[in-house]
């Protein structure tokens, strides 16, 4: 059988999956939505048409679910060239994750981050995270709390006016989020 986690940004909804692992091939070379394909089996090669083949630093392999796994430490990395393929507007990672040991308190182990545009983390006591950028506009919080029925976290920078943005005061951040708090009570806890 095949574990999977899968991980969809609509939403950041968690579900396990299982299938068959004859039905399935892992890497579909002729899929064109697939931009990036790692079996991570012994090598780091990308199993898309897109060649986008990782470098590792301090990792080794060991025995996985189904073939190899890497395995890694503190001072692990496996790195991929930046390129405008993983520019994309929605997302869907995929990953089988077996943390031996969990980030300290207050830390992060970073299982995907793409720059800050995107990324997916484990935090103590198992904990995951995805995140998705920020956001740059008013309107930016009412979609993400309307399509994420008010179950995602949305950040806020360089958009705001204290910090030189121009896309949504801080005041108008502040009174939105005590709105958004009144419509999901499980919130309450969160108030500014």
């Amino acid at each position: 059988m095949r574990w999977a986690w899968l991980l969809v940004f609509a939403g950041c909804q968690f579900s396990v999956t299982l299938a068959p692992e004859s039905e399935i091939p892992f890497c579909d070379p002729n899929e064109p939505m697939l931009v990036a394909c790692y079996e991570l089996d012994g090598t780091t090669r990308d199993g898309t048409a897109n060649q986008l083949h990782a470098s590792m630093t301090d990792v080794t392999f060991i025995g996985g679910m189904a073939g190899l796994a890497m395995q890694f430490g503190a001072t692990s990395a496996a790195d991929v060239a930046d390129s405008p393929k993983f520019d994309v507007a929605a997302l869907t990672i995929e990953a089988w994750i077996a943390p031996l040991m969990l980030p300290a308190t207050g830390q992060r182990a970073g299982i995907l981050d793409m720059n800050g545009q995107y990324g997916f983390f484990v935090h103590e006591a198992g904990r995951l995270q995805c995140t998705a950028g920020g956001a740059n506009s008013l309107a930016d919080l009412e979609d993400v709390t309307r399509l994420g029925g008010g179950k995602i976290d949305l950040t806020i920078g360089s958009a705001l006016d204290i910090f030189g943005g121009t896309g949504i005061t801080y005041a108008e951040a502040v009174a939105f989020h005590r709105r958004s708090c009144g419509q999901h009570p499980e919130r309450q806890s969160r108030r500014l």
